[in-house]
């Protein structure tokens, strides 16, 4: 037993207005356990049901398993659900493509993963996405990377023009975590864009962990802005050590292994062989 909800085709030029779709939803013999009807239910504005036809008429498409992918994000044939854009201020077209709504600007490479929408751009533009190194002659050599490309303008964004409530909070030290992870590629290069930005929202915030300077509220941990001679006569960590095996002082330092994603996921930590 099979129904169609009769949700709009797809369209070739769109009015930028939302889709309006409804999904099947089945109601099942509580003894036998087999179906008995289907009916169909409004989804939330904004989403959309992936249908066969938005897959053989719409663009991107895996006719073997059946997949559609628009703004970077991968979606089944399934006709039961409602499924969003990747970004909250996203959302489908009447040609079932994703947009980010009116003042958002769309950010990131398809090709990479899921888009975003940003409402302003980072102060830092220029050549964000260079990277510079020399080759095995010595010789400057500046190259575009298409993972600068995808992070760094959602991720500048969201650092610089930090939110201070619930989830948001959250998102904001993704942002700035993921903007130093790409300084730190740049081999911490203070001239290249990601870790010139990164100064700067440093230097613009107010309050510091542990009396650190360059240790900012919600931002990580980079550079040493203090007096070098405070750095190094600094005694906050109590640990004790020593070259020999004596009582009360470590011999010993115990060092692990942390693995995350560039943008925000932890993977695994290990032990190293002390040394």
């Amino acid at each position: 037993m099979s129904c169609s909800c009769g949700n709009p085709a797809f369209v070739e030029n769109p009015d930028g207005t939302f889709v309006l779709n409804k999904r099947l939803v089945e109601f099942y013999d509580g003894q036998s356990g087999l179906p008995i009807y289907q009916t169909c239910v409004e989804c939330p504005l904004g989403t959309a049901v992936i249908s066969e036809s938005v897959i053989h008429k719409n663009g991107n498409i895996d006719q073997s398993n059946l997949k559609y992918s628009t703004a970077g994000a991968t979606f089944i044939l399934d006709p039961f659900s409602c499924v969003p854009c990747p970004d909250p201020n996203m959302y489908f077209d009447k040609s079932y493509r994703c947009k980010c709504k009116d003042g958002y600007k769309m950010v990131g490479v398809a090709s990479i993963g899921p888009q975003s929408c940003i409402i302003m751009n980072p102060t830092l533009l220029n050549n964000y996405a260079d990277v510079k190194f020399n080759n095995d002659r010595g010789l400057p050599i500046s190259l575009q990377s298409i993972i600068f490309s995808h992070f760094y303008l959602k991720v500048a964004s969201g650092c610089e023009y930090a939110k201070g409530e619930g989830d948001a909070i959250l998102s904001t030290i993704e942002s700035c975590q993921t903007l130093a992870n790409l300084c730190v590629m740049n081999m911490y290069d203070e001239r290249s864009i990601p870790c010139a930005e990164y100064q700067m929202i440093v230097n613009k915030r107010l309050t510091s962990y542990h009396g650190q300077e360059g240790w900012k509220t919600r931002m990580p941990w980079l550079y040493y802005l203090n007096d070098s001679n405070d750095v190094l006569g600094d005694r906050g960590i109590k640990l004790s050590m020593s070259f020999a095996d004596n009582r009360g002082r470590e011999s010993t330092l115990d060092f692990r292994l942390i693995k995350y994603s560039l943008g925000k996921y932890f993977y695994f930590y290990k032990q190293l062989c002390p040394y």
